[in-house]
């Protein structure tokens, strides 16, 4: 899949897309705050899981470091 990158003076640039999809099954509820946190940031769920992963990898490195 090629995906579109906006570059800083507006000129679209095309790159490959190197993501992975994952599948990750969640409780409705779970889904439904997921939903409600990330409308609330401005955010799609996919970014706002994303954040949630990076932070608890950045915590557990910290862990380990210390």
């Amino acid at each position: 899949m090629i995906i579109y990158q906006k570059k800083k003076v507006g000129v679209k640039k095309m790159t490959k897309d190197v993501r992975k999809r994952f599948t990750f099954r969640i409780p409705h509820d779970m889904y439904e705050q997921l939903k409600h946190k990330a409308k609330k940031r401005g955010v799609s769920i996919n970014s706002l899981i994303l954040m949630i992963l990076d932070d608890w990898d950045n915590d557990k490195r910290g862990e380990n470091d210390g």
